[in-house]
């Protein structure tokens, strides 16, 4: 990886680097005694902080992609300070593009997915679908994610279009190998929080 990466050019990101991996650089701002990370020191302000929010929402020495990171802790933290964005880039955002826009299909759906059946509206055939599938996704970040009617109907209330109903089908799959993209912790003061996860379709 090197300062010089555009967004088009795939980034090994730091997460997956191992404590012998690590990347020097002679003019690199970050650099101590020869090395990227400095030694395991106090957290700055900037890094107390991203350590803060990422354990509010669950991301905590956590890869891009859901993985434990195999980073130190310090190192996890300064990876994701404005000053090694600024040399390096925005190594997540592009991990992320690249991931949602080259990425596999979590899962390959046909169009088909619960067309109209007489009698029977779509609530009740994803009620029926997400217990064929056991009613719950393990997420990396989050744990068990219940699938039940109530969470179909709330994205009901939503507005539905076919491609959304279709959508159901992959539910499952996204929650598992999708990737964080949006966070908001007490959604519009609501008392909960929300989170936005996506994958390749």
């Amino acid at each position: 990886m090197n300062r010089n990466s555009s967004p088009s050019t795939p980034l090994t990101p730091p997460d997956n680097l191992t404590s012998a991996d690590k990347v020097t650089n002679n003019s690199s701002p970050l650099q101590e005694n020869g090395e990227l990370f400095r030694p395991e020191d106090e957290y700055t302000a900037e890094e107390q902080a991203i350590i803060d929010q990422a354990k509010v929402n669950s991301t905590y020495l956590k890869a891009p992609n859901g993985k434990d990171t195999k980073l130190t802790p310090k190192q996890w933290a300064q990876a994701r300070t404005q000053a090694f964005k600024n040399w390096f880039g925005d190594w997540k955002l592009v991990f992320k593009k690249d991931f949602l826009l080259n990425g596999s299909p979590v899962k390959s759906l046909t169009g088909n997915e619960f067309a109209r059946v007489a009698n029977k509206n779509l609530t009740d055939q994803v009620e029926e679908y997400f217990e064929s599938i056991g009613n719950i996704a393990h997420s990396p970040l989050y744990g068990d994610v219940i699938l039940d009617r109530d969470g179909a109907d709330d994205s009901l209330a939503h507005g539905m279009g076919r491609t959304k109903a279709i959508a159901y089908a992959a539910v499952k799959e996204v929650i598992e190998a999708g990737v964080l993209i949006d966070y908001h912790n007490n959604h519009k003061g609501r008392g909960y929080d929300s989170a936005v996860v996506a994958a390749p379709h």
